[in-house]
């Protein structure tokens, strides 16, 4: 390594510091969001925080960042589920007849 450093007039910390940037943030984000659409296609109720379990294990954590940034990554690219709503409310009419006063 020191050679090759030697021959182009760089520092083995220049290589490696370039070497970790490979992707650029609009890629980065690209492959995320096709990675998120393809996890829902397979289970469509997915999680974001099961989300960001799965692609930091498949793509690493330097790539996929934090919770919070994910979360807000999927927030800006309307990614987010809609919440379900409780269902329907049921009352309890024990007694459909007038009460005398």
């Amino acid at each position: 390594m020191e050679t090759l450093c030697g021959l182009f007039d760089k520092h083995r910390q220049w290589y490696y510091e370039k070497r970790k940037v490979l992707y650029t943030e609009v890629q980065r984000v690209k492959v995320i969001i096709e990675y998120v659409e393809w996890y829902r296609m397979q289970a469509p109720r997915l999680g974001g925080v099961k989300l960001h379990v799965l692609l930091t294990e498949e793509l690493g954590r330097e790539f996929v960042g934090g919770r919070d940034s994910f979360l807000e990554l999927r927030r800006r690219h309307h990614l987010m589920l809609r919440r379900r709503s409780p269902g329907t409310r049921r009352t309890l009419a024990m007694c459909t007849s007038s009460i005398p006063i």
